[in-house]
């Protein structure tokens, strides 16, 4: 379990630590709520969990990921067969964000959780 919410690590640190989820094989859960990663820190972290196979808790609450970091997280969804909880709470997604989950939701077989 990782905890760094509250660093504003931005995009650029978004990036690296999605870069590390790409071929790290333990964490399972990643909370980096309040770090300003913006839809470029979103779309860095929606890739890695395309090919992540052990995190199954992601928060990224209060990041300003907007919707176009909720379209890129839903795309990951639809590929992603182990995170079970994501948290996107006060991202102010719109409409278009949750209709793109909406859409992954028909597909993902392990999320049990969506906030």
């Amino acid at each position: 379990q990782l905890n760094v919410d509250w660093n504003v690590i931005g995009n650029d640190g978004a990036k690296a630590f999605a870069e590390a989820l790409k071929v790290n094989g333990t964490l399972t859960q990643l909370n980096i709520s309040w770090n300003k990663i913006g839809g470029d820190g979103a779309k860095a972290f929606a890739e890695a969990l395309k090919v992540n196979a052990t995190l199954t808790q992601l928060n990224v609450d209060w990041n300003d990921i907007g919707g176009y970091g909720a379209k890129v997280f839903a795309e990951a969804l639809k590929v992603n067969g182990t995170l079970t909880q994501l948290n996107v709470d006060w991202n102010v997604i719109g409409n278009d964000g949750a209709k793109a989950f909406a859409e992954a939701l028909k597909v993902n077989g392990t999320l049990t959780q969506l906030n």
